[in-house]
């Protein structure tokens, strides 16, 4: 049962253009949330600079479908939580998102504290690495990144690699394993597309698939796939387990996957503190792992 004490508020309408999400999303929402305010509470006297960067970071607020109910979308639960980050750094893809996400951000935070930056994330990983700043002596930095994508092709390997490699960050990542990978395997597993590739840096999971069909589902296999990705840059990841299944509840279905990977125990134990805060119930059914 989702611990109902802990809920993301409702907002009033501010005129301004607001995306419709799913219901399911108020689970991720509450996940994001939860976790911030831990991190960000534990880590605030440890470091110079905390910044907290999205990869997917949309208008900012979302209308939740059938409800009628407006809440905060990631960027401002974020600027919401009480011990702030001292930057803020926003990607986002749409030029009409990144205005309406403006609008709402310089409202709640000043403009040296934030940088909103266009395009698409895969192609703008250096601009954001030039808003970091420079860990040195005397001025430590850490930082978090949120990697919400909708689908497999939104996010490559080696965006999240090239900044794993240059800076100290942790990253909550959702993987789109049933919503997208299951839904589309049809298509993910044709030669001639890359996405798979892109999304695990790898171009030969294949070989592995053509051992696993049958065994699993390919959502699952994709998201084991990608956290022994991670694993292999240091990231703590001990099994499915660690992973957080955010469900289509009138079906029981899993939709996808959140995972926390962060380098230092204490951030695994912080996404542990977040599972059971959320859902004392929640965790991995080891029966999805091998049946789905």
């Amino acid at each position: 049962m989702v611990n109902e004490s802990f809920e993301i508020p409702a907002l009033i309408d501010d005129g301004l253009l607001t995306p419709e999400v799913k219901p399911h999303s108020l689970e991720k929402y509450r996940a994001i949330s939860y976790f911030l305010k831990i991190f960000s509470a534990s880590m605030k006297d440890k470091w110079s600079n905390r910044v907290y960067i999205d990869f997917f970071s949309g208008a900012g607020r979302s209308k939740i479908e059938g409800l009628n109910q407006i809440v905060p979308g990631s960027p401002l639960l974020a600027l919401g939580i009480e011990n702030k980050f001292d930057k803020y750094i926003f990607c986002e893809k749409e030029p009409l998102l990144c205005k309406v996400l403006y609008e709402r951000v310089a409202g709640l935070c000043n403009p040296e504290n934030f940088k909103i930056i266009p395009g698409d994330v895969n192609q703008n990983k250096e601009l954001i690495l030039k808003e970091i700043p420079p860990f040195k002596k005397g001025n430590t930095c850490l930082s978090f990144c949120l990697v919400d994508p909708f689908r497999l092709n939104d996010i490559k390997f080696q965006t999240i690699k090239y900044l794993a490699d240059k800076l100290l960050v942790d990253f909550l990542i959702l993987i789109p394993s049933n919503m997208d990978a299951n839904r589309n395997e049809s298509i993910y597993v044709d030669p001639d597309e890359d996405a798979v590739d892109d999304f695990l840096g790898d171009k030969d999971w294949r070989l592995e698939w053509v051992n696993k069909k049958g065994k699993m589902k390919f959502g699952l296999f994709v998201l084991e796939c990608f956290c022994k990705k991670m694993k292999k840059l240091k990231y703590v990841y001990k099994g499915p387990e660690d992973t957080m299944r955010v469900m289509l509840k009138e079906k029981n279905f899993a939709l996808y996957h959140l995972m926390l990977f962060s380098r230092n125990p204490l951030g695994y134990q912080f996404w542990e503190n977040t599972k059971r805060g959320i859902n004392p119930q929640m965790g991995f059914d080891f029966k999805e792992k091998t049946n789905g």
